[in-house]
Order: C-alpha cells, then structure tokens, then sequence
C-alpha cells in the first residue's frame, strides 16, 4: 500500500515535469503579447523598480527580444506597459522570481488549472450535474476568449476565478470569504463595473458588513504587499494614466466603434454605454431589489458590463463565462421542453455559434478575415452586446423570469 502510494506520487510529479518540458518547447516559439508587461513588471517591483515606467519596462523587455518577439511591428521604443492598479501588481509578484520562459510556462499551467477549476465550480454553484461537467468544460476551453486570454498570457483568468470563488462563497453565505474574492476582480475595476455598482447597492442595502471587512482585507493586504516593494507605487501610477490615458486606445468596445465612425478625437463616445448601462443598472435594482438572486443576477451583470464597458479587449471576455454556462445549464434540461420551445433554443444556440465563429476567428491582426476587416471590427465590438441580447431572448422563450428585465412578457 505504502509502495503503491509513493509511485503515484513519482508519477504524478513526472507527469508533472514532462507537461512543463512540453509545455516549455510549445511556447519558446510563440510571439510574445500580454505577458512580457506582467512579467516585466514584477521584475520591476521586486527590484523596486518603477512598474509604470516606459524606460525601465523597456529595458527590461529588451534581452527577451521584444519587440521583434511580440509578432506585431511594434516600434524599436516601444514597451509594453501594465496599466493595472498597484493592487494587481499583487498577483503578478511570483512571475518576477524566474526568467521569462520558465515563468511563461508556469503561468500558462496555473492559467490552465484556474480555467478548470473555476469552471467547474461555476457549473456545480448554478446547479450543474457531474454528468454533463465536461460540456462546460469543453465551452470554457472553446471559447475565443480563453484561447486568447491564455495564448496571450493575460491576466484575464484571475477575473474568472475571483467570479466562481465569489459566486461560490455567496451560495453558502460566506460573507467574508465572498467579500476577499470580490477584491480580485479589481485588478480590472472597468471590466466588472456594473457588477461592482451592484455589489455596492447589495451590500448596502442587507448591511452586510462582513462582506465589506472582506474585500476591504483583501485589497489593503494586495496593496500593502506591493507598498513594500516600491512605497511611492501609487505616485507613479497616477503619473501614468495622466501621461497615457485610456482614452488614446481603440478597443473592442461600443464606444471605440463610434468614435471610429465619427472621429477618434470624439472622446466622450466611450461613455455613452456606459451611462446607459448604469441608468439601465438602476432602474433594475429599484424593481428588484428585494427578490435579487445572484444566481440570475450574476450571470446578467456580466454581460451587462462586458457590454457597456468604457475600454476592454477581447480577452476581457472571458468574464461573460458564467452566462454561457448559465445558458448550457438551460439547454441540459431540453427534454422537459416543448417542441416549439426546443426550436428557439438550437436556433439561438446556433446564433451563438456563429457569433463566434464569423467574428472571432482569425486573430485580430489577420486582415483575411472571412468577412473583412470592417465586419470583423464591428463584430468584435459588439461581441458582448449580441451575447446579452441572446441570453435574455433564452431565459424569455423557457418560460422563466427574465433576469434582464428587458423582453416583454409573452
């Protein structure tokens, strides 16, 4: 039994080991995007260097052959900065201990591990069965944002997982615990902003202050972590969204959309959805505020800021994950619906599929997308919209309540 037992753990650490090698070789060839500022960074911070420094990020990045490497012709000056708050440096510290390629590689493992997991808790805590756990598992997977999200190295998986842990630790009314997983989703405020607006009212509203000693936890704990490091982290910060602000990118977002229709320098375009989602958000709350059900509600908030974002990238999206396993949820349970009913549902899920397929594939860069440029451009900025729009046409033809409030009655 004890020999038994110690070659399963030889094997496992084997196994292990080989998937690093592997893993190591795939990737050595692969252009570098989104990690190179993470890891740069975190090289910085433990150095207690500036992380928001152009220079220093620079040189850092340049013995990694940036950015000849990123695959994209970036100018010879130009480096890849992290742009999240100092909070988030937090998570990123690990990455700084290894050379790149070694921390590359073990990234993408725990990316690979954070996917699963909180996939299958996403699913189990909506009230999925075992049985049908590998077709969630096989969306998560599938799904264009976590491709790009872990092809790219970007931080993106930590919001899936601070989602799943916070979802998971409502359902047994873990206030604390929700509340110190609700602070992982401030790495990227703007992602998850009407769910934050949300969460605030909620709180609010049943006094539950535990849940604010959590997150208020978590979050001074992350900053004071990276205070350490470099004590005037927040000065450089603030210095760095003055000297580039979020406002000079085009991103996969509504509000780029219309800026690049009317004019890029027609700013005040990336808060139009913005405004309307958080009237819509508000309106929403007052009717429902004393039914709310996380269970219907997260799912629809996520799209809803996915949506009406200020600035986001496509793999952002990753966050709209628990309303695509929402809807396979619905769609397991089609035996007990009608004909007519089962018609809507293949028709939406079809629409679903081809949103993705039509839309997000080739990658961005490619310009010989099935339908152009143009429509690739339009489809990639409003990705999350259309997603929002046929989750509330699923949860209206089932019967159910809808949890958007935004379909009329039958």
């Amino acid at each position: 039994m004890q020999l038994s037992y110690i070659i399963r753990i030889f094997g496992s650490l084997a196994g292990i080991m080989l998937s690093f090698l592997l893993v190591r070789w795939c990737l050595a060839d692969r252009p570098t995007i989104d990690f190179i500022e993470y890891w740069s960074a975190a090289k910085l911070t433990l150095a207690g260097g500036n992380p928001y420094s152009m220079p220093e990020m620079l040189a850092v990045q340049k013995p990694t052959g940036w950015p000849a490497n990123s695959g994209i012709p970036f100018p010879a000056d130009y480096a890849h900065m992290m742009r999240n708050p100092p909070w988030a440096l937090f998570f990123v510290l690990p990455l700084g201990l290894f050379d790149f390629l070694t921390s590359r590689t073990i990234y993408f493992m725990v990316c690979l591990v954070i996917v699963g997991f909180s996939t299958k808790w996403l699913w189990q805590t909506l009230g999925g069965s075992k049985k049908f756990l590998w077709i969630a598992l096989f969306i998560a997977f599938t799904f264009p944002s976590t491709t790009r999200s872990l092809d790219a190295g970007q931080i993106c998986v930590l919001l899936l997982l601070g989602l799943a842990l916070f979802f998971y630790c409502v359902r047994r009314e873990q206030w604390f615990w929700a509340g110190a997983a609700a602070s992982v989703l401030l790495i990227k405020p703007h992602a998850l902003f009407l769910f934050g607006v949300a969460l605030v009212l909620w709180v609010l509203h049943n006094r539950c202050w535990r849940f604010i000693l959590g997150a208020l936890t978590g979050l001074l704990t992350a900053t004071a972590v990276t205070w350490l490091f470099v004590p005037n982290i927040f000065e450089h910060y603030l210095f760095s969204i003055q000297d580039y602000p979020f406002q000079s990118w085009t991103t996969f977002t509504p509000g780029t959309l219309l800026r690049e229709t009317f004019g890029l320098e027609k700013t005040w375009f990336d808060y139009i959805y913005s405004v309307f989602g958080t009237g819509w958000l508000l309106w929403y709350w007052r009717r429902h505020r004393h039914d709310w059900r996380w269970e219907e509600t997260l799912p629809m908030l996520v799209l809803a800021s996915a949506a009406t974002t200020v600035f986001g990238w496509d793999a952002d999206y990753i966050i709209v994950l628990p309303a695509i396993l929402s809807i396979a949820l619905r769609i397991e349970t089609l035996s007990s619906l009608s004909q007519a009913q089962r018609r809507k549902v293949f028709i939406l899920t079809g629409c679903y599929v081809a949103i993705v397929v039509l839309y997000y594939f080739p990658a961005p860069h490619d310009r010989f997308h099935i339908l152009g440029i143009a429509a690739y451009r339009w489809g990639e900025c409003l990705f999350a919209t259309s997603l929002w729009i046929l989750y509330a046409m699923m949860h209206h033809f089932l019967g159910r309540k809808d949890p958007a409030g935004i379909l009329p009655r039958a």
